[in-house]
């Protein structure tokens, strides 16, 4: 799907499992997205969304050794905007994976951009904001965040 220079990004397939499972089986990880998934739910998280067409997450490969350190969130959010997202294992956290990983989808497309995440969770609030994202609202603990690639001209 995409490279970038410490990454490599392409389609989930049902050899990822055990990666992924490492990682969403981690409650470090889970803390703001969901409870710690079992292996069941890791294989079925890789059928149901990465294995869809279109998919809606990919895995992300950190290239110097091939190892799959988490998964990219990517898909249509609403007729005008993609949803970006990122869940990265711990071992591989404040070390700009998300930082590059959000560089390289801006660059990539003309749509609008929305990323959503807890409200707890400072790191993502910090990365949407030093990108240019503005806060859309909160809903039920969920702040949502807009970046608009093409900005309505102001009269």
């Amino acid at each position: 799907m995409t490279e970038t220079d410490r990454l490599v990004v392409r389609r989930f397939t049902e050899n990822d499992a055990e990666a992924l499972y490492e990682i969403l089986s981690d409650p470090a990880v889970m803390q703001y997205i969901e409870p710690p998934y079992t292996m069941a739910q890791t294989r079925e998280f890789i059928r149901d969304a990465g294995l869809s067409d279109p998919p809606l997450v990919y895995a992300v490969i950190w290239k110097n050794t091939g190892r799959l350190i988490g998964h990219l969130i990517w898909h249509t959010y609403d007729p005008t905007a993609m949803e970006l997202g990122w869940v990265i294992h711990r071992n591989f956290w404040r070390m700009g994976v998300a930082r590059e990983l959000t560089a390289a989808l801006l660059a990539s497309t003309t749509q609008d951009i929305v990323i959503e995440c807890d409200r707890r969770q400072s790191a993502t609030r910090h990365i949407a904001k030093s990108f240019g994202f503005q806060l859309h609202g909160c809903i039920d603990g969920r702040c949502i965040y807009q970046k608009h690639k093409n900005p309505i001209p102001r009269e």
